[in-house]
């Protein structure tokens, strides 16, 4: 859960500073942050949909306050 960071807020690229590393890493495209994850889930669709991301939004939220 350490890079989560990196998936919620969907950046492409990751400093490494405060792992005390300095670089840049830029993460490739076919990587799937959290709005790419969102979208694929709103492309399926379903009968429950808005339910779903409702859920998936207030875990990310609890995640976020610890």
């Amino acid at each position: 859960m350490e890079f989560f960071d990196v998936f919620q807020n969907s950046k492409k690229e990751v400093n490494l500073k405060k792992y005390g590393i300095n670089k840049i890493l830029f993460l490739n495209s076919n990587v799937v942050l959290y709005k790419d994850f969102i979208n694929n889930i709103k492309n399926k669709g379903g009968n429950d949909l808005d339910n779903y991301l409702i859920n998936i939004g207030k875990i990310v939220q609890e995640y976020l306050k610890i």
